[in-house]
């Protein structure tokens, strides 16, 4: 399992790895709590650029430092809505 205090990072410029950590549970806004991506960004990962992945990953970072403890976020409310269906 990835260090998840760690941010998500490109493997290099040309090859953008999936943030997916294969637990894939969406909350009540709609984002993964397991790779902090929305389900737009899921669906759309296989089809995007580098650039946009890159940009998904930052967005994602960004998500992931909200919703650490003691931060507040819109959506970071502990409620979930369980999906075992994993989202490469």
């Amino acid at each position: 399992m990835p260090d998840l205090n760690s941010p998500l990072e490109p493997l290099d410029d040309d090859d953008v790895a999936s943030p997916c950590i294969k637990h894939c549970v969406v909350d009540l806004s709609g984002i993964c709590v397991g790779c902090h991506r929305s389900l737009d960004e899921i669906a759309t990962w296989g089809t995007s650029s580098a650039r946009t992945r890159r940009d998904v990953l930052e967005r994602c970072n960004q998500r992931q430092q909200a919703s650490r403890p003691g931060n507040s976020s819109p959506g970071n409310d502990g409620q979930r809505n369980a999906d075992t269906e994993t989202c490469d």
